[in-house]
């Protein structure tokens, strides 16, 4: 009698299992506090403000900052804000979805190719790695557009190595193309996913035993998908641009083909670091996971993993990405981001080799316990010592933020942290440690980030704008941040972002002119100190650092009525 062999769901397989458990994980770790705070600087408010005028404005091609065009990204990260808004009803959960999204696909991507390249143990261990170091788990709680770029170039990193390493089909070759067009049209450097092939052929060349290449399909066809990509918001964007014909469209279209990318790129105007700086970033943000490095020496020495095509295809491809970003005069620390999938699974083999040993348990029992005692010693200092800290804060974002939760906050995940690092029933060091790791982030999530979130976000300066000018008050701001636009409570008129703080204060003046009985004006004490009659303004607070006042027009010295301060 013959059997029929059972298929088991893909969710009940060990690799089904493995996979569920990951996401799950991600989605605790980098989902907790979704919803409990506003946009924070640097750059969150000044996306989520675009992609808010986009959906009250019903232009979704040319972004507008105010009441200027915003040319310094394409539209792609705002489209994913504006539809996220249209599907929950509410920017405090659509600001942070497409972060969210973009840390499960970049996990469950490195754990797939993981899996099919060292096995389903070692993909977990990959998958989780990468979730936990600190640089990571950081960035993809942020709705930063580098998340969205991370997630866009591994998969495009992962396609071409599914098709050049597993055998994969053709679609695979045309799938790299058409993920690195789309990185592309999220932030420019998203055409970094084609390094794999170059990776890939000098890998190839280079590594002790690797299988035939597979043949390469159409190349023309590849760089059409990868062009048809960038179309899907380059061509409409032309053809608008054609047609209005206007100083400002004309400008935006330049200024977002050159200026924001190779100009930008050769002769920045900000964030110069030294071509080094980025092997500072990896020494202090890439932790837990380069505590492997030397354990890694050791496992490609003994099982000659370096020579793997395997290891070193992605291994090629973190090193051409931090060249990539070491040539250029600017550098922030998470442009190095998207290069960290691959370095994950160039070390999945050491982190599997490591992990068995006493030397490696250690370190990351020591990174973790560092971690909990600095909390516990920090939250003991500030809730019991001398209250200097919360002096510094108060100076920086204001007095409303009751700061005695943050302090009892740290006192309780560090005891919480090293009581896990202790517990020797729960398991092995590497579970404690990622264990006492998930409780500190969720901790910093639903605690730190709301008793922060009223100064971080500008939403307790704005409020108290509102109340000192009533609800019938008009209101205009004079060199401001785009968190002040997106947190007031009626219509805010402002007199340019990029435009000189002379002109500003030129037009604000004429502004207020027109109707001084009920017209206001809000900008930072540096704005507007030298033009001011100090009797006659307002102290609003402080947000950002920044101390905020408002004054109407009697504030005016009669003799900067139209000159700057």
């Amino acid at each position: 009698m013959t059997q029929t062999k059972t298929t088991l769901p893909w969710w009940q397989t060990r690799e089904g299992k493995s996979l569920l458990l990951v996401l799950g994980l991600t989605a605790v770790v980098v989902g907790a506090g979704i919803g409990l705070r506003e946009p924070w600087p640097a750059d969150e408010p000044r996306f989520t403000l675009v992609a808010r005028t986009m959906v009250e404005s019903g232009d979704y091609m040319f972004p507008q900052r105010g009441s200027e065009l915003y040319s310094d990204k394409p539209p792609m990260f705002m489209w994913l804000q504006a539809m996220f808004f249209h599907l929950t009803g509410s920017w405090k959960l659509a600001f942070m979805l497409p972060s969210l999204l973009s840390a499960l696909g970049t996990v469950g991507l490195t754990f797939d190719i993981a899996r099919r390249l060292h096995g389903v143990r070692a993909a977990k261990v990959a998958a989780i790695a990468l979730l936990f170091t600190v640089h990571f788990t950081y960035m993809m709680k942020r709705a930063q557009i580098d998340p969205v770029v991370i997630f866009l170039i591994t998969a495009s990193a992962y396609s071409f190595l599914r098709f050049g390493l597993t055998g994969a089909g053709v679609r695979w070759w045309y799938l790299g193309f058409f993920f690195a067009g789309l990185g592309v049209i999220t932030k420019g450097v998203g055409v970094l996913g084609l390094f794999m092939l170059l990776a890939l052929w000098l890998g190839r060349r280079w590594s002790l035993a690797a299988d035939p290449a597979p043949k390469r399909p159409n190349a023309l066809l590849g760089i059409a998908a990868f062009l048809g990509a960038i179309g899907i918001w380059l061509v409409p964007m032309l053809i608008s641009v054609w047609r209005e014909q206007t100083p400002e469209h004309l400008a935006y279209a330049r200024d977002i083909l050159l200026g924001q990318t190779a100009e930008r790129y050769v002769s920045p105007k900000h964030h110069f670091h030294p071509p080094w700086y980025f092997l500072g970033v990896m020494a202090s943000m890439w932790l837990p996971l380069l505590l492997v490095l030397p354990w890694a020496v050791a496992a490609w020495r003994k099982a000659r993993h370096f020579r793997r095509i395997e290891v070193l295809a992605p291994l090629l491809f973190f090193v051409f990405v931090i060249l990539f970003f070491s040539a250029s005069p600017a550098k922030r620390d998470m442009y190095i981001l998207p290069a960290l999938p691959m370095l994950v699974l160039a070390l999945t083999p050491a982190l599997l080799f490591a992990r068995r040993r006493v030397g490696y348990q250690r370190a990351l029992f020591g990174f973790v316990a560092l971690l909990g005692a600095g909390a516990l010693l920090v939250g003991l200092a500030a809730a019991f010592g001398e209250p200097k800290l919360e002096r510094s804060l108060i100076e920086a974002r204001g007095p409303h933020a009751t700061f005695e939760y943050l302090w009892w906050l740290l006192i309780g995940l560090g005891t919480a942290m090293l009581t896990l690092l202790v517990l020797r029933p729960l398991g092995r060091v590497e579970f404690r440690a990622y264990s006492a790791l998930t409780v500190f982030w969720i901790g910093i999530s639903l605690v730190a980030m709301p008793v922060l979130d009223g100064s971080s976000s500008a939403r307790e300066l704005m409020t108290e704008v509102a109340r000192r000018i009533g609800p019938d008050a008009e209101l205009a701001v004079v060199s401001f941040k785009e968190q002040d636009l997106l947190q007031a409570d009626r219509p805010v008129v402002d007199f340019g972002f990029k435009q000189p703080r002379q002109v500003q204060w030129q037009r604000a003046v004429v502004w207020m002119q027109t109707a001084p009985e009920k017209r206001h004006v809000l900008g930072s004490g540096q704005t507007l100190e030298a033009c001011l009659d100090p009797a006659k303004v307002v102290w609003t607070g402080v947000a950002n650092r920044r101390e905020m006042w408002l004054f109407t027009l009697d504030a005016v010295r009669p003799s900067c009525l139209m000159v700057s301060p």
